[in-house]
């Protein structure tokens, strides 16, 4: 019986075969394994950039909005205390026309109302150095945006809807109103003659 030599002999030509199959698989995978790994990382880059810009989007809208804020406070900081001060306003304005109009002593009533137009002048510097401006009402169109309408008179010399007495001042804020102005406001008629009606809107 011949025996033979396990050590010594050549692999067949199927086994070599074989072995280059597993070879090339194995490149291909790894080959597959590096693509993959490489697709992975580019787009979790392009997440990390998307993830940046709208991070970047929202601190720039959030700085924004803060500088929004910081200015439109500091605007209208004085708010409270301006609208302490419209009281005094009114009341000079309503001490000048009474000493205007009042009989008597003519020195008196001339030393007075000197001393408190001064007054008056001088408060509406102040209100003016802060931003606070009184608006315009009478001959201008009713706005119910700054003003407020407490009568409507019928009249045949106004437009309709003019606004022919002022009662109460308005005052702004820079652009906003801080107090709206108390008006009458004209209601066109042909007839003569006026009649007047309170109402709270024009």
């Amino acid at each position: 019986m011949v025996e033979r030599d396990v050590e010594g002999s050549e692999p067949s030509p199927e086994t070599e075969e074989k072995d280059g199959q597993d070879i090339l698989l194995f490149e291909d995978s790894e080959e597959a394994a590096s693509t993959a790994s490489a697709g992975d990382e580019s787009a979790a880059v392009r997440e990390l950039q998307e993830r940046y810009v709208r991070l970047s989007a929202d601190f720039d809208n959030y700085r924004k909005r803060m500088t929004r804020e910081r200015e439109e406070a500091r605007k209208y900081a004085l708010e409270g205390f301006i609208k302490d001060l419209l009281p005094v306003i009114d009341n000079l304005e309503r001490a000048i026309a009474h000493a205007s109009s009042s009989p008597g002593d003519e020195g008196n009533a001339s030393g007075l109302l000197a001393g408190v137009e001064m007054t008056l002048k001088q408060f509406k510097g102040v209100l003016e150095k802060v931003g606070a401006r009184e608006m315009a009402s009478v001959g201008v169109p009713f706005d119910p945006s700054c003003h407020e309408a407490v009568a409507h008179v019928e009249s045949s010399e106004h437009e309709n809807n003019v606004i022919i007495q002022e009662f109460q001042k308005g005052y702004y804020l820079a652009d906003r109103v801080l107090r709206p102005a108390m008006v009458s406001v004209a209601k066109r008629v042909e007839s003569s003659g006026n009649s007047e009606t309170i109402s709270g809107n024009a």
